[in-house]
Order: C-alpha cells, then sequence, then structure tokens
C-alpha cells in the first residue's frame, strides 16, 4: 500500500514537472515570437521613416528644378547666356538647396552652362549624351533618377525651360534644366541622424560579401 502511495505521488510529481517544462518552454516560444514581431514593427518604423526622410529630402531638389524652368529670366538666360546672371540667380541660390551640381541645355540637348561645387572639372559635363538626354525627356517630362559618374552616386532631377505663363508645361521647351546633389558621407550622415540610424552605400558586388 505504501510503495502504491510513494509510485502515485512520484507520478503526478514527473507529470508536473513535465508540465512545468512544457509551459516553460512554450513561455519562451512566446517571448521570441514577440521579440520578433517587436523587431519586425521596428524595422519597418525605421523604413517608413526613412522612406518619408529621402522623400522630403528629394521634394527639395525636385521643387527647385521645377520652379526655375517655368521663369522668362530663364528663357532669357538660354537665349542670351549672360554669366552675371547665372552667378547671381543660380550658383547663388544652390547652397540653400544643397545642390551640388547644375547643368544648362539648349533646345537641341546641346550643354552650354555647367556649374558644380565639387571642384572637379569632370563633372563640367552632364554625364549623359544628347542622344540619351532626348530620349529621356520624350519618355518623362520631369525626370527624376540616381546615377553613378565616377566615384560619386548623384540624385538627379530634370525639366523643360518654358516661360512662365506655361503653368500646365505644354509649350516647346526653349532649353533643358538638370540638378544633382551628391550622396556622400557628410549627406547620408545627416539623413541617419535624422533617423537615429547609420546609412552606407554598397556596391551590388560589394553588398553580396556583407
Amino acid at each position: 500500500m505504501k510503495h502504491r502511495i510513494v509510485y502515485r505521488i512520484t507520478f503526478v510529481i514527473g507529470i508536473l514537472i513535465i508540465l512545468f517544462l512544457f509551459g516553460i518552454n512554450k513561455l519562451r516560444e512566446n517571448q521570441q515570437e514577440y521579440s520578433l514581431s517587436l523587431s519586425k514593427e521596428g524595422k519597418k518604423r525605421t523604413e517608413t521613416l526613412l522612406k518619408n526622410n529621402i522623400d522630403l529630402l528629394s521634394q527639395n531638389i525636385l521643387s527647385y528644378t521645377f520652379d526655375y524652368t517655368y521663369w522668362d529670366e530663364m528663357v532669357k538666360f538660354v537665349e542670351k547666356r549672360d554669366l552675371t546672371w547665372a552667378e547671381v540667380n543660380i550658383v547663388a541660390t544652390l547652397p540653400n538647396f544643397k545642390i551640388n551640381c547644375v547643368w544648362v541645355l539648349d533646345n537641341r540637348f546641346k550643354q552650354f552652362y555647367s556649374y558644380n561645387t565639387l571642384e572637379e572639372k569632370r563633372h563640367d559635363q552632364f554625364p549623359i549624351n544628347s542622344e540619351t538626354v532626348k530620349e529621356i525627356f520624350l519618355k518623362e517630362k520631369f525626370p527624376h533618377f540616381f546615377l553613378k559618374s565616377g566615384q560619386h552616386l548623384f540624385e538627379i532631377a530634370g525639366a523643360p525651360i518654358q516661360y512662365s505663363a506655361d503653368l500646365e508645361r505644354k509649350g516647346v521647351p526653349k532649353g533643358y534644366f538638370f540638378t544633382a546633389r551628391i550622396w556622400d558621407k557628410k549627406y547620408l550622415d545627416a539623413i541617419g541622424k535624422n533617423n537615429f540610424t547609420t546609412i552606407s552605400l554598397y556596391e551590388p558586388s560589394e553588398y553580396s560579401k556583407i
């Protein structure tokens, strides 16, 4: 009789231990799932915040490029090519919009003016040839894209140059205007600071090694 009672007690204790261990394991799994869920939500929030921040910064260069190209003074610049006017009205305004390069083309897609803050002669020439520029504007009136030139990654915005009264931008372009912003470490650090994160750019071949 005593042995039977001891056996029953041992059996019950064994069952309780198994249930306890099962509960601990289940609790650990739930905690891991919860942590993973929080991690995914945090990553999603960071990505959304980063995208919104980049879109806001891009809007800056897009607005500058758009506003400067339906302006009678800019049309006159294409016609007269007054470098003093460009110094005051283009060059002096670039730091306010964090723009590093500008190129102005005539209505035949031939460049006649450029300026860059990088002090590198190779950026004096627009990095895309005339035929390709023509194709770009056939597809899109206000192109916005990224281009790697040398060691630099540029965010580039373009627009046709038209009269101030042409609010619908339907008139024949008198020329074309391109602006560019370099995505260097300083710029990436500024974006990262606003998002409490660190941002780095890699070549596709380099990314595969990370």
